[in-house]
């Protein structure tokens, strides 16, 4: 596989930055995951307004434009031969002096890895995915600022790995107030007497493509959609509950284990009788319409 770091393609073997990256260093930088589609990158445009946003928020400049960094991303699949696949795009702040100023920090890092498919079995778009809610506190949105999609992930890896430690495939995190705010790498969606529910902005969560494309398929197919603050007991007593991102796009939940309540766990219905397989459906329908193709 060919990695792209800062102006070059270099085989994976031979894909390096400095140990003085702050990236490396600090976790100071962004990043945006991206799914390929008949060698179409969807949604590329609402990523790259996400990756700007981040960027400008942290002070980074990269001094590369929308069309120049799309037409890196389309060299990683033609130098990968990837017609269905995964990139990752990476942005670091660059290498800079010891410390935490960054106004020596001139030279941002530009990483962008390519990755196959690893489609979902069927079984699991059938059934549902055990997850949890973690004891693990999402991070304050006045400390990070939830609208950075950034390198810096130590309290979602931990609520994962609480997660994995009970065999279930996602964490669910609370806010400062014990609010419903996202996965580690989802956001959150429940159903209620026919009502799709998800957490609006405001609880300190990152505004996810996936979750704005299921918004809008809801308002297209006239399911009753509300961004509001969800309390925990909210989403025990949902109907059912689903999670999206761009690489999974919508996973529905057939259980959930409480780690803030003695690990009480909580059952729900069968994907073939509810919103989210409808929803799903629709996604499905949306990337064919956009790319011409879909796997997962």
């Amino acid at each position: 596989m060919k990695v792209y770091i800062n102006g070059k393609f270099v085989d994976e073997n031979d894909a390096t930055i400095s140990v003085f990256d702050r990236g490396f260093m600090y976790g100071d930088g962004v990043f945006e995951t991206l799914a390929v589609y008949n060698s179409t990158i969807f949604r590329l445009t609402e990523h790259l307004i996400r990756l700007k946003n981040s960027l400008s928020l942290l002070y980074i400049d990269i001094n590369c434009s929308d069309l120049e960094l799309q037409d890196i991303l389309y060299q990683a699949l033609n130098n990968n031969n990837i017609t269905n696949g995964i990139l990752r795009l990476s942005i670091t702040r660059g290498v800079g002096l010891r410390g935490l100023d960054i106004a020596n920090c001139l030279n941002p890092t530009i990483v962008v890895i390519s990755y196959n498919i690893k489609e979902f079995p069927v079984e699991v778009r059938k059934n549902g995915v055990p997850v949890i809610i973690s004891s693990v506190v999402k991070n304050h949105k006045r400390s990070v600022d939830p609208t950075i999609k950034s390198n810096n992930f130590i309290s979602n890896i931990m609520a994962f790995k609480e997660a994995s430690n009970l065999n279930a495939v996602e964490a669910i995190q609370l806010n400062s107030d014990f609010h419903v705010a996202e996965g580690t790498t989802s956001n959150i969606f429940l159903v209620k007497n026919g009502v799709v529910l998800t957490p609006d902005l405001s609880t300190g969560i990152l505004s996810g493509v996936t979750r704005q494309i299921v918004i809008d398929l809801c308002k297209a197919i006239k399911l009753p959609i509300k961004e509001t603050t969800i309390k925990k007991h909210e989403i025990i007593e949902a109907d059912e509950i689903f999670y999206t991102n761009s690489i999974a796009g919508i996973i529905h939940v057939k259980s959930i284990q409480d780690c803030t309540d003695n690990n009480k766990t909580y059952q729900f219905m069968s994907e073939q009788k509810n919103i989210s397989g409808i929803l799903y459906e629709n996604y499905k329908e949306l990337i064919k319409l956009e790319t011409g193709n879909y796997w997962g």
